[in-house]
C-alpha cells in the first residue's frame, strides 16, 4: 500500500466520519472514533434521515465523499455474493460523474504527459469535454494527419487522494472485523485488498491500453465485433489515445431501429461475444453495460472501456469446467468438491445442509426446458445459497457471472425473446466435451504422474512423522462433535434391535428344547411352555421385522 501523508490522513478521516454520521450511518462512524477521538468532530443525523432506507442512505453517502467511494459502491454492486440483493441494486444506481476541469488544467496533464509541443502532437483539441468522470476527462481531437481520436486524461492528483482514501479504507476494515461479530465472515480487510487492486489497475492507462490490445487479439478474426484503433505512440500512465468511433449506445433501442440496424442480430451477438470471452479466451469485459457498448453500421458491436476486465486463469477454468460437469450430471459431490477446491467453504459450514440445498436446487431446474429458464431468476437463488453458508467466491468468477447477468438483461431490452441459455449451451457443451476427451486425458497425464511421482515420494516421509508422533504421545485427533449426537442415537437403535433378535433366538432355541423333552402340562398334546415361548417370539420377531421396514432400512 503506497504511503500517504498522516495530516492529510487525519483531515480527509474528518470528512468521511462526518459524513456517515450525517446520514444516520453514526453507529459504524463511532467505533472508528477510538483511533480519531482527538480529531473527529461529534456529529449528529440529520434529522428524519432515519425514514430513509438505510441501502439509500449508503449510496448518497458515497456519493458524496467522491471517487475511491463511488468506485468502492460500484464494485460492490458486482458482488451480490457478498452484500445483500437490496443494497448491490441501490448501488448499481451510482453516478460517476464530476464537474469538468478547466480546460487549462487539461493542457498541463498534456503537457506533462507529452511534453511542451503536445499541440504539435495531437492537433486540434475540442475545449468542450465529451465525459467528466472522476478518474478521467474525456476530449475529441483530431490528429494533424487528420483522423479524429479521443483523449482519455487522467485527474490531476487523483491517485494521491485515492490512496490517502485506501488508507483510511484499510483502517475502517480493520476496525470493522475486531468491533462487529458479523463482519468477521465477509471480510471487509480483503474486500477493502482486492478494491484496492482494482482502482489502481483503472487508474494505469497504459494498463487499459494492454487490456485493448490483447481484446484485438482475440476478436481480430471476427466480423461482428470491433475494437478500436489504439495510439501507442501518445499512451501514457495518465494519457489514452484511442479512435474516435461515431457509433450508437447499445442501450438505446429505438435509436438502433432509427438507422436501421436490427436488435435481435445485435442481442445474439453482443450474447456470443461475451461467451466467446468467458468460455474460450479466459479474459472478459466485467462491465458491459449499456453505456459502454457502441453499435457501427452493419451490426458491428463496439466494446468501450477497458480498465476493468475479469481475467480466468487455468486453475480457475478448471474448477468452472469441473462445476459444470457436476450440473450436467446432478452430480453435487462433484459441486461441493469444487468448492473446497476452491477455498470457498469456511470452517464450520454446514455441508449437509449445504449438501441438500444444492441437491434441491439442481433438482428443481435439472428437467426443465432451456427457453423456460430464466437466468437473472437462476443464478439469484444460486447466489441466496452462497450468502446463507457465506460461501468464499473467488472475484473474477463473480465478475463472470455478472457479466453473463448484464448479457442477459440487455438481450432481453433488445429483444424480449431472448434466450442466453440456448446460446451457451453449445459452448457448456464444446467445454465438458474437451475436458472428457482423451487428447485432454493423454495432455494432462504428465502433470498426473509428476503429482503421484511427488505423493509417493512424500508419503514415507509424512507416515514417518505420524508414526513418530504416535510414539511419543504427540498425536492428537481432531472430532467435529456436531455429528456425535446423532451417531450414538443410530449406535442406541442397533444394539436395541440386536438384543431384540437375541432375545427371539433365544426363546426360539429354549422353546425347542422345551418340546422335545416333553415336560408337562400340555395344550392340545403339546408342551405348554414351548408354545408360549414360540408365541412370544413370533409376536418380538414380527414387531422387530415391523421397525425396520418402517424406518427405510431393512
Amino acid at each position: 500500500m503506497a504511503i500517504t501523508s498522516a495530516p492529510r490522513k487525519l483531515k480527509r478521516t474528518r470528512q468521511v466520519m462526518s459524513t456517515l454520521a450525517r446520514h444516520g450511518l453514526g453507529a459504524f462512524a463511532a467505533g472508528a472514533r477510538r483511533w480519531y477521538t482527538t480529531v473527529l468532530p461529534h456529529r449528529k443525523a440529520r434529522p428524519g434521515v432515519e425514514a430513509i432506507p438505510v441501502e439509500v442512505r449508503v449510496r448518497i453517502a458515497l456519493e458524496e465523499l467522491g471517487t475511491t467511494f463511488i468506485k468502492l459502491g460500484q464494485v460492490l454492486s458486482m458482488r451480490p455474493d457478498l452484500i445483500p440483493h437490496s443494497l448491490a441494486q441501490e448501488l448499481e444506481k451510482l453516478q460517476d460523474k464530476a464537474a469538468p476541469l478547466p480546460f487549462d488544467v487539461v493542457e498541463k496533464e498534456l503537457a506533462r504527459a507529452l511534453g511542451p509541443d503536445f499541440r504539435e502532437q495531437l492537433g486540434e483539441i475540442e475545449p468542450e469535454p465529451l465525459a467528466s468522470a472522476s478518474i478521467a476527462q474525456v476530449h475529441r481531437a483530431t490528429l494533424p494527419s487528420g483522423e479524429i481520436v479521443v483523449l482519455k486524461i487522467r485527474r490531476p492528483g487523483i491517485k494521491r487522494q485515492v490512496e490517502t482514501d485506501l488508507a483510511i479504507l484499510h483502517d475502517l476494515a480493520r476496525m470493522a472485523e475486531r468491533t462487529v461479530t458479523e463482519l468477521e465472515l465477509i471480510e471487509p480487510t480483503r474486500i477493502v485488498e482486492e478494491f484496492a487492486r482494482t482502482i489502481r489497475r483503472e487508474m494505469d492507462f497504459i494498463r487499459e491500453a494492454r487490456n485493448v490490445e490483447r481484446f484485438r487479439r482475440h476478436f481480430r478474426n471476427d466480423p461482428t465485433i470491433y475494437v478500436p484503433q489504439l495510439y501507442w505512440q501518445f499512451c501514457r500512465e495518465n494519457l489514452l489515445v484511442m479512435e474516435w468511433i461515431d457509433g450508437i449506445k447499445v442501450s438505446d433501442v429505438e435509436r438502433l431501429r432509427e438507422v436501421g440496424l436490427d436488435p435481435k442480430t445485435i442481442a445474439i451477438r453482443g450474447a456470443q461475444a461475451i461467451l466467446k470471452q468467458v468460455f474460450e479466451h479466459g479474459f472478459f469485459h466485467a462491465d458491459p453495460h449499456g453505456a459502454n457498448v457502441f453499435v457501427i453500421k452493419g451490426n458491428v458491436i463496439v466494446p468501450l472501456d477497458y480498465g476493468m476486465m475479469g481475467s480466468l486463469d487455468d486453475r480457475l477454468v478448471r474448477q468452472i469446467e469441473d462445476l459444470l460437469i457436476g450440473i450436467v450430471r446432478m452430480d453435487v459431490d462433484r459441486i461441493m468438491t469444487v468448492l473446497e477446491n476452491l477455498g470457498s467453504i469456511r470452517p464450520g459450514t454446514d455441508t449437509r445442509s449445504l449438501y441438500s440445498e444444492l441437491y434441491d436446487f439442481l433438482d428443481r431446474y435439472y428437467h426443465v426446458p432451456l427457453y423456460q429458464l430464466s437466468t437473472p431468476e437462476l443464478v439469484g437463488e444460486l447466489l441466496d445459497i452462497v450468502r446463507r453458508y457465506r460461501l468464499r467466491l473467488p472475484p473474477d468468477l463473480v465478475l463472470m457471472i455478472r457479466s453473463l447477468m448484464l448479457a442477459e438483461a440487455g438481450g432481453r431490452r433488445l429483444y424480449p425473446e431472448f434466450d442466453m441459455m440456448t446460446l451457451a449451451k453449445p459452448y457448456v457443451k464444446r467445454i465438458i466435451m474437451r475436458r472428457l476427451s482423451l487428447k485432454r486425458r493423454i495432455k494432462e497425464a504428465p502433470d498426473t504422474l509428476e503429482e503421484v511421482e511427488t505423493l509417493v515420494r512424500l508419503a514415507p516421509k509424512q507416515v514417518q512423522s505420524i508414526l513418530s508422533k504416535a510414539s511419543q504421545g504427540e498425536l492428537s485427533v481432531r472430532v467435529d462433535p456436531a455429528g456425535i449426537p446423532e451417531i450414538l442415537h443410530e449406535l442406541d437403535r442397533s444394539s436395541n434391535r440386536l438384543a431384540f433378535a437375541m432375545i427371539c433366538a433365544a426363546l426360539v432355541i429354549g422353546s425347542s428344547i422345551t418340546i422335545s423333552a416333553g415336560f408337562g402340562p400340555f395344550l392340545f398334546g403339546f408342551p405348554l411352555l414351548g408354545v408360549v415361548g414360540f408365541g412370544l417370539a413370533a409376536l418380538l420377531g414380527f414387531w422387530l421385522l415391523f421397525s425396520i421396514m418402517r424406518g427405510g432400512k431393512l
